[in-house]
């Protein structure tokens, strides 16, 4: 594992713990590795937001910042799998799709410390 993403990593790490006790609004965890899991999330969905600003994203590129942006919103209703938001009818899943999306931005705009962090560190390693 290159040196860069080692670094990466245990900066993600740290921020995962700063952020824990500044979150407002954040998403119902049940565990510690779900909250871990949404900071990874959270990172990853920037990085790809990162890269596609500075450069044209493959199918399977964008198709994978999709599958992250999708898991990314739903840890705001835990009670809702990848595969039962799929399954839902198109006209649900758009409404759903719509009420993740308005909870993620509105969680953005009451943790702008966190966000910039991870924007940074998404920044730093693209």
């Amino acid at each position: 594992m290159p040196l860069r993403t080692l670094i990466a990593a245990a900066l993600l790490l740290a921020q995962t713990t700063a952020s824990n006790a500044e979150c407002v609004d954040c998403p119902p965890f049940a565990s510690d590795f779900e909250e871990k899991t949404f900071y990874l999330t959270l990172y990853e969905y920037y990085r790809c937001d990162r890269w596609a600003q500075i450069r044209h994203l493959s199918a399977s590129e964008k198709d994978s910042c999709m599958q992250k942006y999708l898991s990314l919103k739903l840890h705001f209703d835990p009670d809702l799998t990848v595969r039962d938001f799929r399954s839902l009818p198109s006209r649900m899943r758009a409404k759903k799709n719509a009420a993740l999306f308005l909870k993620f931005k509105s969680w953005e705009t009451s943790n702008p410390g966190i966000v910039r962090r991870y924007k940074e560190m998404a920044r730093l390693n693209v």
